[in-house]
């Protein structure tokens, strides 16, 4: 009888999630470069297999995207778990980022050390679903433009320069809403490693190295992400995606945000009534597909006339939603006359 052991398949590659342990350096620019040759940017292609590749990029990406939350609180914003009131950061949730200081959420000491009182306007962003909380486009990052540029770091620097109004010089509130990272995913119970097996010939040390990197928190991903994350050995098919939709659970299913639809409903209808005061505006930002799904989420006549008085701007940065497919009038005669249709040019 022939028995295959999990100690004798090969090991899923894994790479250290630290920029400098994967041979890269952050120069004057901004810009990411390597190590070994500061004239090149990000490497992808390591090896002819490509999993080797997912790996290192995977890990590459997690190192910037802890840099850029490190920036992004450093500019005043605090990272919230949604549903909201998670705290255990082992259970399924999704992160946000928003100011500090909107009011609606301060205690008294706060409400006496801020004069200024809430910000009259709040700036709510909604990203692509392909991108990490944070990120606007990889290809800035990780290439000419650097980490600030490629992210919502210049954004929120940005709007902490303006006026929330004419009669209001404080910045406006920020709230960055994450419609990329709505998969839960938890490491594998056990890997190729688990296993003992008495013949094995691998180094003591370099197993405990390899099971060290193989160590990852359960955390919220994109599609992509989910797909490049450590499996049970480098020969899996793959992770698979339980969502149980049907049944309302699964274990890769975070409540209420189960996908861009939910979450967006989910930041207007509880992050912004729990955030915001309930006399700010809202200023509204949707990149690509997330704006298609804020338009689905306005195009309802009990929706929009809850929020038609509150919304001052709405921002549609290469959304494709039709026109013709509009059935809420008043929302259509808002986008006519108020809102910003922006196109990307490539």
């Amino acid at each position: 009888m022939f028995r295959r052991k999990w100690s004798a398949l090969p090991a899923d590659p894994a790479f250290p999630s630290d920029l400098k342990k994967l041979g890269y350096f952050i120069n004057d620019k901004d810009e990411i470069r390597s190590i070994e040759n500061p004239d090149y940017y990000f490497k992808y292609f390591i090896s002819r297999n490509e999993r080797y590749n997912e790996r290192q990029r995977f890990a590459f990406n997690q190192a910037i995207e802890e840099e850029i939350h490190t920036r992004l609180t450093a500019l005043g914003l605090r990272k919230i778990l949604l549903p909201l009131g998670t705290t255990d950061p082992r259970q399924p949730h999704v992160p946000i980022f928003a100011s500090r200081d909107m009011g609606a959420d301060m205690d008294t000491a706060s409400r006496v050390q801020d004069p200024q009182g809430p910000p009259s306007r709040v700036v709510v962003i909604f990203g692509e679903t392909a991108q990490d909380l944070g990120v606007i486009a990889h290809r800035v990052i990780g290439g000419p433009g650097g980490i600030n540029q490629g992210s919502m770091v210049s954004v929120v620097s940005a709007l902490l320069q303006q006026r929330a109004s004419a009669t209001d010089a404080q910045p406006p509130g920020i709230i960055l809403a994450n419609t990329g990272q709505l998969l839960w995913w938890e490491p594998p119970k056990h890997n190729h490693l688990s296993g003992q097996d008495q013949d094995q010939k691998q180094d003591q040390d370099q197993k405990q190295d390899q099971v060290q990197l193989q160590k990852q928190e359960a955390r919220a991903m994109t599609r992509v992400g989910f797909d490049s994350a450590p499996m049970r050995s480098a020969v899996h098919e793959g992770v698979l995606v339980d969502l149980d939709v049907a049944g309302g659970g699964g274990k890769n299913r975070v409540p209420g945000n189960g996908d861009i639809a939910e979450h967006v409903r989910y930041v207007f209808e509880t992050v912004v009534p729990a955030l915001v005061p309930a006399g700010a505006k809202l200023d509204v930002v949707a990149v690509g597909d997330a704006a298609d799904a804020v338009e689905r989420y306005f195009d309802w006549g009990a929706t929009w006339a809850r929020w038609r008085d509150r919304i001052a701007c709405f921002a549609n940065v290469g959304g494709y939603y039709p026109s013709w497919e509009i059935k809420c009038e008043g929302f259509r005669r808002f986008l006519r006359e108020v809102s910003c249709p922006f196109f990307l040019t490539l």
